[in-house]
């Protein structure tokens, strides 16, 4: 199972309609989908579109963040 950081929980509350508990948030963030990207991504980095629109990023193993989903992620990258 994929890290979730305290800090992913809190974006997802609030920037994910519904979600009110971090229950909630961690049910919505745990699932096969993001133990493959964080296998994918390794050390690296990668952003996981959910139904939402929003963009999940998996950084080190661990989903780090919840992005909007009008983030521009090239802007992301290119600033690094």
């Amino acid at each position: 199972m994929t890290h979730i950081t305290h800090h992913a929980l809190s974006r997802a509350m609030e920037r994910i309609p519904g979600l009110r508990t971090e229950d909630e948030a961690r049910s919505l963030l745990a699932g096969p989908v993001f133990d493959i990207a964080a296998d994918f991504a390794g050390l690296a980095e990668c952003f996981v579109r959910i139904a939402s629109g929003h963009r999940i990023v998996v950084r080190d193993h661990a989903i780090v963040t919840v992005l909007a989903g009008n983030t521009n992620v090239k802007f992301l990258r290119e600033r690094d």
